[in-house]
Formats: structure tokens, sequence, C-alpha cells
């Protein structure tokens, strides 16, 4: 059977005017229709949208007007005759128009609007300073203060304080300064003395234990006095240790969620109530990370995963290290202090004393002993003291070097003193041999710790023990792994 051919017969067609005007009035009709259909979607959405729209306001008043009475002038003695049907009295009017003109719609009641209490503790110290930096203009005072914007807000707390307001609250003195009306200066000294009040009342768990309370007040003040900086952890360890030294029944006590502990939210919640404090905080640069972080940091997850495949590694001997520095009176630029005050001191900012400590963990979630190295070059800047001694007693390497700082021979003594034992220990508990069981060592890939060469086949100079397999971190590019996870 022959197959079948199409053939093409025309390209084109040529269509005529009158059927062109047929095509452009057919389109003109379906646009009509179109339109009309809009048209009456539209109308229907507007009707549905004020059917469910609430009454704001006085009702108006309705345009309808009642049908009208006509009395005619008669004649003195003459009884007025009213022109509505024939019938008398006010019950013919009240029938006719079906309203009585006595009775009148309730008016709605006015929505109040939203109201700010200028006089807190956290707004009243910027509008006080503002009028004293300019005490002739309160124009300039509310434009300063409309300037002022928290963090992370693009809008002033100040955006609804209106130049009205400012003048009701300040006139001119006899050298035209604006000063502080006596009628909102005793209403500020009430304020104040309802805050003072409510800091000093226990409240919660320490309703019942006043001395536990003040001692907490006393000694957080006298921190901060001190210029000691303040944050939540600290806080909560100095809420602890009172309660513990002079009311510890507190924590034989059962709450909702258990027994009573003092965690950070408690700690947050107790300074910006009773010390009339909040967090301060300031911004700092972000780390530089390599291009390629990501695939530097799945490539040293392969070599671990392949190491502990390969030599049958337990998770308690995945062991990872890493040095950090440890200032000797801790110091940040975040603390707690009242709020609204210009200046926030901290004592500690210019001390840059450090030692450096070595935190190593297994995969298991076990944290191996520390090393701290303090700076010197005897062994007189060891401590010898009954903490230090406790310290060694738990497995602690307390050494020093020249500048405090991680090198060839802290990490040989590091590898004796914590490595070795913690292997020979898990070991030991898992009923393995320890001469040939493997482990694995994750360390930072820099110089003073991994020697000068830098790879997974040779990343430390030091004599290791043949089973151990060092596995080393891409340098400068943890800090975006941790973040990855974390994501």
């Amino acid at each position: 059977m022959a197959p079948k051919v199409a053939t093409i017969t025309k390209f084109f067609s040529v269509i005529s005017k009158e059927e062109q005007l047929a095509q452009w009035q057919r389109s003109q009709t379906q646009l009509g229709e179109r339109l009309k259909e809009q048209a009456a979607r539209r109308e229907e959405a507007k009707k549905a949208r004020l059917a469910t729209k609430r009454l704001v306001g006085r009702p108006k008043k309705s345009t309808t007007m009642p049908s009208a009475i006509l009395i005619p002038v008669q004649a003195s003695g003459q009884q007025p005759a009213i022109q509505n049907g024939g019938e008398q009295g006010d019950a013919a009017g009240v029938e006719e128009t079906g309203v009585d003109a006595s009775e009148k719609p309730p008016p709605a009641k006015k929505k109040r609007g939203s109201y700010t209490n200028w006089f807190v503790p956290d707004l009243w110290p910027f509008i006080e300073q503002a009028v004293k930096q300019h005490p002739k203009s309160l124009y300039e005072a509310l434009f300063s203060l409309q300037h002022i914007r928290k963090p992370g807000r693009v809008s002033s707390p100040f955006d609804n304080l209106t130049i009205s307001t400012l003048k009701g609250w300040f006139e001119k003195d006899v050298t035209g300064r604006f000063v502080l009306r006596r009628k909102y200066e005793e209403a500020i000294k009430l304020q104040s003395t309802r805050s003072a009040a409510q800091d000093k009342e226990p409240w919660g768990i320490l309703k019942d234990h006043p001395v536990a309370f003040q001692m907490i007040v006393d000694t957080l003040k006298g921190m901060r006095d001190s210029g000691q900086p303040l944050d939540s952890t600290i806080a909560q360890t100095v809420i602890q240790g009172i309660i513990s030294a002079v009311a510890p029944e507190l924590y034989e006590r059962r709450t909702k969620s258990g027994f009573f502990s003092v965690s950070r939210r408690f700690a947050r919640k107790f300074v910006r109530r009773h010390m009339g404090w909040t967090w301060r905080r300031s911004t700092t640069t972000a780390s530089k990370l390599p291009v390629d972080w990501e695939s530097q940091g799945h490539d040293m997850a392969y070599r671990i995963g392949a190491l502990v495949k390969t030599y049958d590694i337990p998770e308690e001997l995945v062991i990872n290290s890493d040095q950090t520095a440890l200032h000797i009176r801790p110091s940040t630029d975040q603390t707690y202090d009242v709020k609204g005050v210009k200046d926030v001191k901290s004592l500690g900012k210019d001390d840059k004393r450090q030692i450096t400590c070595t935190v190593s963990s297994a995969a298991s979630g076990d944290l191996l002993p520390l090393q701290l190295i303090f700076q010197g070059k005897t062994t007189v800047v060891v401590p010898k003291d009954p903490g230090a001694v406790a310290a060694r007693a738990k497995g602690w390497h307390l050494t020093m070097s020249s500048n405090h700082w991680s090198n060839q021979q802290t990490m040989r003594e590091f590898v004796d003193q914590v490595i070795v034992p913690w292997h020979a220990k898990q070991c030991e508990e898992l009923g393995r041999a320890s001469s040939s069981q493997h482990y694995i060592w994750n360390i930072d890939c820099w110089k003073q710790a991994a020697g000068r060469r830098c790879s997974s086949a040779a990343p430390f100079q030091a004599p290791l023990p043949h089973s151990v397999q060092s596995v080393a971190k891409p340098a400068s590019s943890m800090s975006g792994a941790q973040q990855g996870a974390a994501g």
C-alpha cells in the first residue's frame, strides 16, 4: 500500500472587506461584554466590602424629610385645624411619618486612639535631654528626638510625639529657656517612685526571701558600679550562688516544669524588672571565608568517614581539638545597664592579658581534659594553688610559652598528657587493645599546630603514636562550615 502524501495547496488566505468588518464587530461586542462583566464583579465586591465594614463614628443624618404638618393661622379663640387627613393630636403625625421627633438615635461610641506614656524611664530621659540641648527651640528638640533610632528598626519611638505636646509640658522662664511645668514635675516624681517601689519589691519565688533578693540586687549593682560587664550568664551565676548560700531550700520547690532552677531566662527577667537594665549591643565585622570553604569542609568529612570505615574507629576515639584565647579578666562590649544612660562604662576594656586554652571533644559528646597555656619563660608562671592541683588531678595540663600561644612544644605535651591517656582509657572501657586501636585526631591546619607541611598525609612534625590518623582542618573555613551546619 502506497504511503499517503500531504499536499500544501495554499499558504495565505485573503479575506474581503466585508469579512474584516464582521470580525471587527464581533471583537468589539466581545470586548463590551467583558467590560460589563468586570464592572459587575467590581460592584458586587464593593457591596460585599461595605456590608462587612464596621461603622466608625456618628451615623449620618437621614436625608429623607418627614411629611410636613401645615398649621394655618386661625382667628383668636378658634382651635387650629391640622391639615393631615382631618385627624388631630401628635399621634397622627407619628402614624404618618413613623418617626417620633422626640426620639433620636444614640450617638456611636468614639474609638479611642493609642496613648503613649511618655513619662516612663525608657522615653522621658531622652525628651529631657533633648530639651536641655535645645533650650530655646522645642522644634529643634523634637527634630533631634525623631532622629533617634533603635537598633534594627527604621522608625523612631518619638514619631508620634507632637510639638503641641511639648508645649503643654514646657514653658518659658524669664531667660527665655524652656523649663518643665511644676505639675508635670510631680507626675514624673510619682512615676519614679512607683518604679523604685517595683524594683524593691520581691516577686515570684523570691517573695518570701527578701534577704536573698536584696543580696542579689546589691551584688549586681555593685558589679555594674565598678564597671564589671554583665550578661545573662554572669547574672545567672550570681543568682545561683546567692540562693545556694542563703536560701538553698528554694531548689526543692516544685514548679510547673519540675524543680526550680535559675535559668538564663530567669536572670534576664530579674535584671530587666528589678534593676531597670536593658541589653546594650554593639556590632562586629564578619569573618572572611575562602571561596571554596564548603568543598574543603566536605573533603574533610569524607576523609574522616573513610578512616572510620577502614580502621573501625568508634566515635569515642574521633577527637577534635582547637585553641581559643581566654581573658584573665573577661571583658565584652555588651553589658546590662540603666535604660537611657548616655555613657556605659566597662571595667577591663583595656586589659589584654590572655591565656590559651586547648579544647578537645570526641564525636560521642565527651569533653577531654583541657590544656591551659600561660605566658612566661619559666614554670613560675604556672599556677600551683589548690585549684590548679585539683585541675591536674582531673587530667588538665597546665603549661607555659613565651607568648602564651600554642606551638610545637605545647602540642607535643598535649599529645603526651591528654590525647594518649584518653586513648588508653577509652580502649580499656571498650575492651580493645590500645596498641593496635586506631583513632582520629582532627586539628587546625596552622603552621604552629600542624607544622610547616599542612596536608592530610603528614600534618604534624612531632612523632605521634602509630595508631593515630591525624586530619587537618582547612584554615579560615571552619567558622563557615559551622554556620552551614547550623543552618
